[in-house]
C-alpha cells in the first residue's frame, strides 16, 4: 500500500471514528453537554418556585428523547402550573437543524405543552386555531446554547371581525460564561371590526446580561414599537415608542445596584392633549438585601400554596415593608412632555435615609417617615399652555398663595423637603399646614 493509499485510508477511519463514535459518547453526556446546562440558566429565585421532573430520558447512538414536566406553584391558584418540554435530540459533530446542516455536540425539536386546568380552560375559550409553535434547542463544542422561539403568522375571520398576527421570533444565546443575549420580534398585530380598529405595527427587544442565572448582574434591554394606532370612537397614532432598562452595579458598594428605566413617546397624534413625554426613572443604592427578601417572602407564599395552606398575604405584605424600610435608596424621576403644544418638565429627587432601629411596620409613624425623608419637586411649565387647558383659572390663586411663581412665561414650582422642614419656593413653611393621616 503506497503512501497516498495510507493517508486517505487514515482519513476514512478517522471520518468514520468521528461520525460513528462521536455521537455515541455525545448521547451518554447528553444531561451534561446540554439538558443541565439549560436549566442551571434559571435564576435561583425562579428555580426555587419551579419543580423539574424528568418523566423520560432514552439514549440512542445518533438521538436521543426526554421529557420533563415544570411545575410552578402560582399564588391565587388551586393546582400547579405544569409545562411539559418534549426533547427530541439529534447527536453531533454534524447536525441536520430546521435551518440547515451545523456543526455542534447536538440539536434538538422540542414540543412544549401545558397541562393546566387553568391554561387549558383559556385555551378553549379562544374562538380560532393557535399559530404553530416551534422551539428547539442547540448545543455547541464551546457550550453556548441556542434555544429559539417561532410562533407562527395567522389571520381569523369571524362575524365581521378580522384578526391579523405577523407572528413571533424568540432567540436566547447563552455562553459559557452565562453571559446572555435575548431578541424577541413581533409582527405586526392588527383586529379590525367594523370601524373600529386596531394595529401594532410590530415589536423588537433587545436584552444582553453578564450573567443569565443571576438576576442581579449588569444587564440592559430595550424595547421599541414603531407606531401604535386605532381607528374609531377612541382613534390615535403613537409612533417612535421606546423603554430602556440598565442595571449595574453601583460603584460605591458590591452589595448595591443601580437601576435607570427610560419610557418614551415620540409622537402621539388624537384629540388628547398629549403630544409625547419621556420619562426618565433612576434607582440608586439599592441593597440586594432588599431583592433576595422579595424573592424569599415570594417562595415562603408559594411554599405555603403548594402545600395547600393559605399564606398570610399580609403578614408576608407587612415583612416586605419592613425590609424596605430599613434600608436606604435613592429615587430620582424626570418627566419632560408636550402637552397643549406646550414643552413641560418635572423632576423629583426622592432620598429615603431608611430606618434600621424599626422594629415593626405597625410601629411606623408619620413622624419617622419625615425624618428619614429628603424630597426635591422641580415643576416648571409652559404659561401659555396652561392658559389654554383647563386648568387656565388656578394660576393667579396659587401665584396669590405663593405655591407657583411665574418667570418668563414659565410656571414654576420648587419643593423640598430636608431635615424635616418643608420649603415652598424658597419659604419655609410649617407641615402643620397640611393635614397628613396616618394609616399604617
Amino acid at each position: 500500500m503506497n503512501r497516498r493509499s495510507l493517508f486517505l485510508s487514515s482519513i476514512v477511519l478517522i471520518t468514520a471514528l468521528v461520525f460513528g463514535v462521536v455521537p455515541k459518547l455525545i448521547g451518554m453526556n447528553l444531561r451534561e453537554v446540554a439538558i443541565a446546562n439549560l436549566f442551571a440558566l434559571i435564576p435561583p429565585e425562579y428555580a426555587r418556585q419551579l419543580q423539574i421532573n424528568e418523566t423520560r430520558f432514552d439514549s440512542g447512538w445518533f438521538g436521543s428523547q426526554a421529557r420533563f414536566d415544570l411545575e410552578y406553584n402560582a399564588l391565587g391558584l388551586a393546582d400547579p402550573l405544569v409545562l411539559t418540554l418534549e426533547f427530541d435530540f439529534g447527536h453531533g459533530p454534524l447536525l441536520f437543524t430546521d435551518a440547515g446542516l451545523a456543526i455542534g455536540l447536538a440539536y434538538a425539536r422540542i414540543n412544549p405543552t401545558f397541562d393546566s386546568r387553568e391554561i387549558t380552560e383559556a385555551f378553549s375559550d379562544v374562538p380560532f386555531d393557535l399559530p404553530e409553535l416551534e422551539m428547539n434547542l442547540l448545543s455547541e463544542f464551546d457550550q453556548t446554547l441556542t434555544v429559539q422561539l417561532l410562533i407562527g403568522p395567522t389571520t381569523h375571520t369571524e362575524e365581521g371581525v378580522l384578526v391579523t398576527f405577523g407572528g413571533l421570533t424568540g432567540t436566547l444565546v447563552a455562553n459559557a460564561d452565562q453571559s446572555a443575549e435575548i431578541t424577541v420580534e413581533l409582527g405586526t398585530f392588527s383586529a379590525e371590526e367594523g370601524a373600529n380598529g386596531f394595529t401594532l405595527q410590530g415589536l423588537t427587544v433587545d436584552s444582553q446580561t453578564e450573567q443569565l442565572s443571576d438576576l442581579l448582574a449588569p444587564s440592559s434591554a430595550d424595547l421599541t414599537i414603531p407606531s401604535l394606532s386605532a381607528t374609531g370612537v377612541a382613534a390615535f397614532t403613537a409612533a417612535d415608542i421606546s423603554a430602556q432598562s440598565r442595571l449595574m452595579a453601583n460603584p460605591g458598594s458590591n452589595e448595591q445596584i443601580d437601576i435607570t428605566q427610560v419610557i418614551a413617546l415620540g409622537k402621539l397624534l388624537s384629540d388628547y392633549p398629549l403630544e409625547s413625554f419621556t420619562w426618565t426613572s433612576e434607582i440608586r443604592e439599592l441593597r440586594k438585601e432588599v431583592i433576595r427578601s422579595y424573592y424569599e417572602i415570594l417562595n415562603s407564599a408559594q411554599s405555603a400554596t403548594s402545600g395547600n395552606a393559605d399564606p398570610d398575604l399580609e403578614a408576608l405584605a407587612q415583612q416586605m415593608l419592613l425590609v424596605m424600610a430599613h434600608n436606604s435608596l435613592i429615587f430620582n424621576n424626570n418627566i419632560e412632555a408636550n402637552v397643549y403644544a406646550g414643552d413641560h418638565s418635572l423632576e423629583l429627587l426622592v432620598n429615603w435615609l431608611g430606618l434600621p432601629q424599626l422594629g415593626s411596620v405597625s410601629e411606623l409613624s408619620v413622624e419617622q417617615i419625615i425624618s428619614a425623608l429628603e424630597v426635591e419637586l422641580q415643576l416648571s411649565l409652559d404659561l401659555e399652555a396652561i392658559a389654554r387647558s383647563p386648568f387656565a383659572s388656578m394660576i393667579d390663586p396659587y401665584v396669590q398663595e405663593g405655591y407657583i411663581t411665574l418667570d418668563n412665561g414659565r410656571v414654576l414650582l420648587d419643593v423640598s423637603l430636608i431635615n424635616e422642614q418643608l420649603f415652598i419656593n424658597g419659604e419655609v413653611t410649617e407641615l402643620g399646614n397640611f393635614t397628613i393621616r396616618q394609616n399604617l
